[in-house]
């Protein structure tokens, strides 16, 4: 093959590829608008008044309302920060009301690699995790003062057995759980770097549903004796 037609062949072929990469970007960009369209319908069903509120973070929606009577926070989180790992996409929902808590108590699954949406690594006191909490549950905490609630979070610590559970924030203004909802498409990611879940958006009972687990979680540690008013 002469060099003149290996030349216009890669030319040709780079051109196609830019094409599908412009294509696909669009199509991306479509997708996020309906997608964050799709999102805010289904939260709006469990937290009727919610809002979306600006967040300077990419690729993070931040939706605020009340659910019985409460305040909450429900966000979404696309993760493409973690090495070696395809994007993740993340559901944190806060029950943000006072705690009984002194402290900040912060409880991480999985912690091998640092989560982008938290900050338990920066905690600086660990503790030793009960024998009958999962075995993949971390520990941290802000000083070595805060009192760790372990047995009014011992009553509903099953459901951070779950594959999908990470991470557990306790502090004095509220509540947090947050869940994985789903990993991007390895294929799209491979070619084209972007974070593509397929269209999913979580259904508004799960959505229900974890608020109701934070809710849960927040009645038993404010029921229990374990720190003094």
């Amino acid at each position: 093959m002469s060099p003149v037609l290996t030349t216009i062949l890669i030319s040709v072929a780079a051109a196609g590829l830019a094409w599908r990469l412009v294509r696909s970007t669009q199509k991306s960009r479509r997708d996020q608008v309906h997608l964050q369209e799709m999102l805010a319908a289904n939260i709006r069903l469990i937290v009727a008044d919610a809002q979306l509120v600006p967040n300077p973070a990419a690729g993070v929606l931040t939706f605020v309302g009340h659910w019985q009577g409460m305040r909450v926070q429900v966000q979404t989180i696309m993760d493409t920060l973690a090495v070696r790992k395809l994007p993740s996409w993340w559901i944190s929902v806060t029950v943000a009301e006072p705690v009984k808590v002194n402290g900040i108590v912060n409880i991480l699954m999985r912690p091998a690699m640092t989560a982008s949406f938290s900050n338990f690594h920066l905690r600086p006191v660990a503790i030793r995790t009960p024998e009958d909490f999962p075995d993949h549950a971390a520990i941290r905490m802000d000083r070595p003062e805060t009192v760790f609630p372990e047995e009014a979070i011992r009553a509903n610590v099953d459901m951070m057995s779950d594959r999908r559970a990470k991470e557990l924030l306790i502090s004095p203004d509220g509540l947090r759980l947050v869940w994985l909802m789903a990993e991007g498409d390895r294929a799209r990611y491979g070619v084209f770097r972007q974070a593509d879940f397929g269209g999913r958006v979580p259904a508004p009972a799960f959505i229900g549903s974890l608020i109701e687990k934070a809710s849960r979680f927040r009645d038993g540690i404010n029921a229990s004796r374990e720190i003094a008013a």
